[in-house]
């Protein structure tokens, strides 16, 4: 009975150091804090981009298509709200900023078709209201990736 015990040792414990072996060097293995921050700030940098492409409303004057403008924006910020949730990330700080992100994001989209609506329907008071949360969500953001860039110096 002993002899069988000790032969199942001897075929057992090599598999279950091996095994915990392995699983050390996956979690080592793991991607690093820093690949982590490269893959979040270059979906973040996106929104610089964004800013970028707003420009085009500056020399427009017919409010249809400037609120048609603000329609396509609002888009692309889906768009990039659905990058910034889809990027995988196992650092806790870092899907922290993710959610913050993502949230201000979507925030920025919906005010942007409110905005859009009330451009149209030539409604003043939630122009104003859409207009306001828009600008309260910006220093969020800017918030959020100063916090981010500290985070990924460290």
């Amino acid at each position: 009975m002993i002899t069988a015990q000790r032969s199942v040792l001897r075929r057992v414990f090599p598999v279950a150091i091996a095994s915990t072996l392995l699983s050390f060097l996956a979690v080592a293995c793991g991607e690093s804090k820093v690949a982590q921050c490269n893959k979040f700030t270059t979906v973040a940098n996106k929104a610089k981009d964004f800013a970028n492409n707003s420009e085009a409303l500056k020399g427009e004057r017919d409010p249809n298509k400037i609120a048609d403008k603000i329609g396509q924006l609002a888009d692309r910020l889906d768009s990039l709200n659905n990058d910034m949730k889809a990027v995988s990330l196992s650092d806790d700080k870092l899907k922290s900023f993710q959610t913050q992100y993502a949230d201000l994001v979507s925030i920025g989209a919906k005010d942007m078709r409110s905005l859009a609506g009330a451009i149209k329907n030539r409604n003043a008071a939630e122009l104003e209201r859409s207009s306001r949360s828009l600008q309260d969500v910006g220093p969020k953001l800017i918030n959020v990736d100063q916090q981010l860039n500290s985070y990924c110096k460290s």
